[in-house]
């Protein structure tokens, strides 16, 4: 702990010790030099204050998965990593390339939203985030129309902001964390839309929208790797 805490600040300095001697009844000793006289020291402390101590953290990489997209039958994994003290860089992919149980019904999708986040306490606690998104999509609700990004090729792209939650699963092994998040963007849309029957045909192309949604819900399960640690300046 000293190693770590204390040590990397001592790169230079001085220790002063204060002496005094108090004189006592002299004892005498007689011999053939003459007279010697015995005094006792007396040691005055020296009141120097105490250092400062900068605590220090620890960055971390987390490797992460969202529980709503797997209940979704969409597959995703992020990564996000701590920059400095209070900010920290997220990137996550999801995708999904099948049907829920008929073609008439389904979410494909591959999507990525990097964000970068502002954590009031440490990297951990509540936190505020800005990102951006980008995502291929193809999904249909059991309705009339299959919705799909313009020739499969033309995703959605946008932004916004998130906000959320993350705390230990347990005292006892504080590296495994649960995350809570809530966000919305708005998105550039170019679709077409289809006849939402098996091979149904295109009904319009080349739509045209802009919208503001919701894009991501989260119930993440997190575990942190500690990287090297950085002192507080």
């Amino acid at each position: 702990y000293m190693y770590e805490h204390y040590f990397p600040y001592l790169r230079g300095f001085h220790v002063l010790v204060s002496l005094g001697v108090v004189p006592q009844e002299p004892i005498v000793k007689h011999d053939v030099v003459g007279v010697q006289m015995q005094y006792t020291p007396f040691i005055k402390p020296l009141n120097v204050g105490k250092f400062p101590v900068k605590d220090s953290w620890t960055r971390g990489l987390y490797l992460k998965t969202n529980a709503v997209g797997w209940l979704m039958f969409v597959s995703n994994v992020a990564i996000e990593v701590d920059i400095c003290k209070h900010w920290s860089f997220n990137f996550p992919i999801y995708y999904s390339g099948i049907d829920y149980f008929s073609a008439e019904l389904k979410l494909r999708m591959l999507g990525a939203y990097p964000e970068f986040r502002y954590w009031f306490k440490e990297n951990d606690g509540l936190f505020v985030g800005a990102h951006l998104g980008v995502s291929l999509y193809n999904y249909a609700l059991e309705g009339k129309w299959r919705i799909q990004d313009h020739g499969g090729e033309t995703p959605a792209w946008g932004g916004g902001l998130n906000v959320g939650y993350r705390m230990p699963l347990s005292k006892k092994n504080p590296r495994w964390k649960v995350e809570f998040s809530l966000g919305a963007g708005v998105y550039d849309l170019h679709y077409d839309k289809f006849y939402n029957v098996d091979n149904g045909l295109r009904a319009e192309r080349d739509i045209h929208k802009t919208k503001v949604m919701i894009d991501h819900v989260g119930v993440l399960f997190a575990y942190k790797f500690n990287l090297k640690s950085k002192k507080n300046r």
